[in-house]
């Protein structure tokens, strides 16, 4: 009896021990996890160029360019010559006013392609900002450009829709016979040539294209930031639409389309009432593709990750610029801090972390 119960004591001891050293080994491979991650989220601040520095790109060497050869002139975006029939993309960028690094970012990345391929024609659509300086700012940009839409619609997230309507408005009086358009957003990493070549082969009509939501309901939550109310949403669920991030609309349908927002009952939500109520109205399909981001930031901010997608979403001005020389260098590496898991720390400390 007493040897049993010495015997008993022994192992409780040994198993005391050992879980005591595995709580050393727990801490200490905590404390090495935490270092690893704040070493990380000081490498990718470190290695960002500054935001300053892709601003310039337009608002001093461009302009100072073309003030010093007599090349501002205030105009209107040009419409699309022979109503778009040799336009096989028209992109439309929904921009902020204030973004003035996103979209020097996109000229400089893969909107550079419509400079090179004229079968490419790049546009961003603005809304009217309350500051005048901002205003006087941007008609200097597009006197350089002549590649900004400016809409009489005020910047405001439930006005979005009415800056589409604007988008398909455009189309369908100056580039009506546009083979395809899509509409993006201005934090968007686009691979235009891989969207290109694939539309080529798949040639889609009546429909718009993109990532597909379904049986998605209404959020009646009065404390909701953006709920939606029975008066401005009878139903209890939305009809299938595709995500506003990116969408790309058939050019046989854009007139179509664009009439039939006239006749849909107007909904603040853009991407439901343009691609799911409005597309419902006029029969057209929603296609799921793949190769269009459902999330933000779902692959990391490496060029190399786009070989075989087409569009990625919430991705940064100065991210952009290195991740359009990635995809085009056929010798370049993805940096260690731009693998998926890294980076999606690196996003999470930096949205904690005071410094």
């Amino acid at each position: 009896m007493i040897s049993s119960i010495f015997s008993y004591l022994t192992r409780l001891k040994t198993r005391v021990r050992f879980l005591q050293k595995r709580q050393v080994s727990v801490a200490a491979l905590l404390k090495v996890v935490v270092i690893f991650l704040v070493l990380t989220l000081f490498m990718q601040k470190s290695i960002k160029p500054q935001p300053k520095g892709v601003t310039s790109s337009w608002s001093n060497n461009a302009i100072k360019k073309a003030l010093y050869q007599g090349e501002v002139t205030e105009a209107p975006v040009r419409p699309c010559e022979d109503e778009g029939r040799n336009v096989v993309l028209l992109v439309m960028v929904n921009s902020e006013c204030t973004n003035f690094r996103h979209r020097a970012a996109i000229r400089e990345s893969w909107g550079s392609v419509s400079s090179k391929d004229k079968g490419v024609r790049l546009i961003f659509v603005l809304g009217q900002s309350q500051d005048l300086n901002v205003m006087e700012s941007i008609k200097l940009e597009n006197a350089v450009y002549n590649d900004v839409l400016l809409t009489n619609v005020t910047e405001a997230y439930d006005k979005l829709t009415y800056k589409s309507i604007a988008i398909l408005e455009w189309a369908h009086k100056h580039c009506s016979k546009v083979k395809y358009l899509i509409k993006v957003d201005d934090d968007i990493f686009f691979n235009i040539p891989r969207l290109v070549s694939e539309l080529e082969k798949s040639n889609p009509k009546n429909s718009i294209i993109g990532c597909e939501e379904s049986k998605n309901a209404p959020v009646r939550f009065f404390l909701f930031k953006w709920h939606v109310t029975r008066e401005q949403y009878a139903a209890d669920t939305y009809p299938v639409y595709i995500t506003g991030p990116a969408y790309l609309i058939t050019g046989d349908i854009i007139s179509k389309l664009y009439k039939a927002t006239f006749d849909v009952p107007y909904f603040f939500v853009e991407d439901i009432f343009i691609t799911g109520l409005s597309r419902e109205k006029i029969g057209a399909r929603e296609v799921a593709h793949k190769e269009f981001s459902c999330s933000k930031r779902d692959r990391g901010p490496c060029g190399l990750n786009f070989h075989d997608f087409i569009v990625g979403h919430h991705y940064y001005p100065e991210e952009m610029v290195r991740m359009w020389s990635e995809l085009n260098d056929p010798e370049a590496q993805c940096r260690f801090v731009d693998y998926y898991w890294i980076a999606t720390i690196s996003d999470f400390l930096q949205g904690l972390l005071p410094f």
